[in-house]
């Protein structure tokens, strides 16, 4: 339960149900994604925690990654 903890931080500041943040993780964990991933988009692949360009967005996942451990 402490892997993919952005994936978790992201389905938080999203307001997502807890089944799909899960199966967003245990897809994750089948195509061995980054641990920073955040989530995984059509176009692009897994995006990551550093692809985040808003810096209040990128505080925000810091504090709540921050919160998990």
């Amino acid at each position: 339960m402490n892997d993919y903890k952005h994936i978790r931080a992201w389905g938080r500041l999203m307001h997502s149900y807890n089944y799909y943040v899960e199966a967003q993780i245990d897809r994750a964990r089948k195509e061995r994604a980054p641990q920073d991933a955040i989530y995984l988009s059509d176009d692009r692949g897994w995006v990551t925690f550093d692809q985040i360009s808003d810096p209040v967005t990128k505080q925000t996942m810091e504090r709540l990654v921050s919160e998990m451990k």
